[in-house]
């Protein structure tokens, strides 16, 4: 599997409005808030400010009265954050053609709620029950496995796609 990277614009603001911003690479939006929590918990932590090079910024969670995430670039033609888009008859060909559970309980693991339940409502009761059993088995797993899964199923997503 490729190493694609997306590229995250991360906007931290403070509760009296001070902006600062960096540009992170990151496989997934969960990959992404994993780098900017572990970065801010390390006391040697930093971010490259985006505007200005080599400028440089410290921030700990107690001053971020908000961050936000940007997609800026994905070298997919689809990704995770717009999976919720699919049209019904993608998501069904995507389930007829990638019929493996684990693959679906860790791809899914760290979406958003809505495309958690666009593909749940789609799968048969047998095989969601299936794809929640593993989830509960398999919590634990790293993000690395969580990426390769997400990579399988976007694959399958690009190539029903391009045959539509």
């Amino acid at each position: 599997m490729g190493e694609k990277q997306n590229k995250y614009r991360v906007t931290f603001i403070t509760a009296s409005g001070i902006e600062q911003r960096t540009v992170l690479d990151a496989h997934n939006l969960p990959d992404c808030i994993r780098k900017v929590e572990g970065i801010m918990k390390d006391p040697a932590g930093y971010f490259t400010n985006d505007k200005k090079n080599n400028t440089y910024f410290t921030v700990q969670k107690q001053q971020a009265a908000y961050v936000q995430y940007e997609l800026l670039f994905s070298g997919r033609e689809i990704h995770m954050e717009k999976l919720k888009h699919l049209p019904v008859e993608a998501v069904q060909q995507v389930l007829q053609a990638l019929t493996d559970p684990e693959v679906y309980a860790l791809a899914l693991a760290e979406v958003d709620l809505e495309t958690r339940s666009l593909f749940y409502q789609h799968m048969s009761p047998g095989f969601r029950q299936d794809v929640e059993r593993h989830r509960q088995e398999r919590w634990e797993e790293g993000s690395m496995e969580a990426y390769q899964a997400q990579e399988m199923l976007l694959d399958t997503v690009t190539s029903i796609i391009r045959r539509n």
